[in-house]
């Protein structure tokens, strides 16, 4: 099998389904198949793609997403390629910065839980870890968190890594649970509730089923702007209202019928409206 098809078929897999076990067996089959003359000619992929699928929208997988899935693909078949790649993995991870140098530290981890130059590669990392961006650290890290509460082998590894400052804190940050992920109880997120409708329309490919024109947003450069935004209310968006200190799930009509909401979380903003569009992740009637 050419390169280009196995990072293809991969990088589509993670885009429609995640990373999941059918990734990682799919990467190892594939890299026992997979026509490669020497590693270094896998460096031009790795900020030169192959051809993004026919399903690919930026609005729906943003706008680095296929090439971060290819790097993924990538990472993985030479994972899979075994020890001998260690060198090739090594000059990535402890080189100049490059977005990819997480994958590679990401791998040397793994190498390490799979017994593989064990002590070797832990004093490596602790020795390295501290020194690179934050970006890599985290980017290192966080593909492997979800496995610790089932790969006993990764938890080990992890519990000694966890001895570096940077390491610690890069877990923190990525295993943090919001107390309040709604901002339920943020009044800087408050805002008073001037008219409401319904709608039927798509915008960035989300169908949005009404609209609440709001004043007293007490958000950043909102505030500064009589605290004006128009709150789009799409189909993702979940629906909740606060009775005393218990929060509920709510129905449109009665957002709709709302003084006060609290606004969620938004992904992104629509600047040619007046006031300016957001469209959060939730959204509660306070009053």
């Amino acid at each position: 099998m050419r390169i280009e098809t196995a990072i293809s078929i991969l990088a589509e897999h993670l885009l429609v389904n995640g990373l999941n076990i059918e990734f990682r067996a799919k990467a190892k089959e594939i890299a026992s198949s997979v026509e490669i003359d020497n590693l270094n000619s896998l460096y031009r992929f790795f900020h030169n793609p192959p051809s993004k699928p026919h399903f690919y929208t930026v609005e729906e997988y943003g706008l680095g997403g296929w090439l971060s899935a290819c790097q993924f693909a990538i990472f993985e078949i030479i994972y899979n390629l075994g020890e001998d790649t260690l060198p090739f993995i090594r000059e990535i991870a402890w080189g100049e910065y490059d977005w990819i140098q997480g994958n590679a530290i990401e791998l040397l981890i793994r190498f390490a839980a799979q017994g593989i130059r064990t002590e070797e590669l832990i004093v490596e990392i602790k020795e390295n870890f501290p020194n690179i961006r934050c970006e890599a650290q985290l980017y290192a890290i966080q593909p492997l968190v979800k496995d610790l509460a089932t790969d006993l082998s990764l938890s080990r590894v992890f519990d000694r890594l966890l001895e570096i400052e940077d390491f610690q804190d890069a877990y923190d940050e990525i295993t943090y649970v919001d107390p309040d992920p709604h901002n339920i109880f943020n009044d800087n997120l408050y805002g008073r509730v001037v008219s409401s409708s319904k709608t039927d329309e798509k915008i960035y490919k989300k169908k949005t089923v009404a609209f609440l024109n709001l004043n007293n947003f007490q958000y950043g450069a909102f505030a500064r702007k009589k605290g004006e935004v128009r709150v789009g209310i799409n189909e993702d968006c979940q629906i909740f209202k606060l009775e005393g200190k218990e929060v509920l799930s709510a129905t449109l009509d009665e957002i709709l019928k709302a003084q006060i909401v609290a606004v969620g979380h938004w992904s992104f903003e629509q600047t040619n409206t007046n006031p300016i569009s957001i469209y959060p992740r939730a959204i509660t009637k306070i009053q």
